[in-house]
């Protein structure tokens, strides 16, 4: 699985899961949106640059993990 985590308010939350690694720079993602992570065992696979579909033109930094 792949998580994607960003920073809300200086604590870490995955916004995102999926069985892929399709995250990439510019795509926009629900921010509100919050899944259990664990950073524990898993890599950091890449960094993006993303938007939230609740803050549009405001990008935001993101790290994919995966396990």
């Amino acid at each position: 699985m792949y998580y994607l985590v960003t920073e809300i308010l200086d604590e870490p939350r995955c916004i995102d899961i999926n069985e892929k690694n399709i995250y990439a720079d510019g795509q926009v993602y629900d921010c509100l949106l919050s899944y259990p992570f664990r950073e524990g065992n898993k890599r950091k696979v890449s960094e993006i640059s993303f938007l939230c579909s609740s803050e549009p033109g405001f990008p935001r930094r993101g790290i994919v993990f995966s396990d």
